[in-house]
């Protein structure tokens, strides 16, 4: 025994597929692989997004990502890194050829966790027990809210989440649990 506690909030990314295997209700997570890649150099760009994005990081820029179900290999691949400066190309053609002229990127890849209905798991799985998970690509955008919304019910505290939005990303609605559709456990998934 680590620690006795009131609660625990699980927020372990494509990990919660595994730490929820035998849970029941278990809501089901799929593998998304992403892969995204930095070059350091100044190659002049603003923040964008438009079905893949651009980011600064202060020594270069950050591009990409790719999305492959099913898939949780998190080794690079150079195919991938060539998808990614093609996404780039056919938007920002200019930015593209600034970021092949600075020199070769780095790359990495990780597994994201999505639901069948992909929207987030934001709530109670049982007394003492929550969840955050099943982000997708957008865990930067919505995990602060979502933080919160958990952090409040822990604390039984109101929530900043509409009870409508709430019921939303429960880990217990329909969409997520029991669905026979549901790809296999992250055992047999890789």
């Amino acid at each position: 025994v680590l620690a006795e506690v009131d609660a625990v909030m699980m927020a372990a990314g494509w990990g919660s597929a595994a730490l929820l295997e035998g849970h029941d209700p278990a809501p089901r997570l799929s593998p998304v692989r992403g892969q995204a890649d930095w070059v350091e150099g100044d190659v002049g760009v603003h923040s964008m997004a438009w079905g893949g994005y651009a980011v600064p990081t202060g020594k270069g820029i950050l591009y990409g990502a790719t999305h492959d179900r099913g898939d949780t290999d998190t080794t690079p691949r150079d195919d991938d890194s060539a998808r990614n400066l093609a996404t780039l190309r056919a938007r920002l053609p200019d930015l593209a050829d600034r970021i092949a002229a600075v020199g070769e990127a780095q790359s990495r890849a990780a597994i994201r966790a999505t639901t069948p209905d992909r929207l987030p798991l934001a709530g109670a799985l049982n007394d003492g027990l929550y969840l955050l998970g099943g982000l997708g690509s957008r865990g930067f955008c919505v995990a602060p809210l979502l933080a919160e919304h958990v952090a409040a019910l822990m604390l039984n505290r109101p929530s900043p989440l509409p009870r409508d939005l709430a019921a939303r990303v429960s880990p217990h609605r329909a969409a997520v649990v029991g669905n026979p559709l549901a790809p296999p456990s992250p055992a047999s998934a890789g």
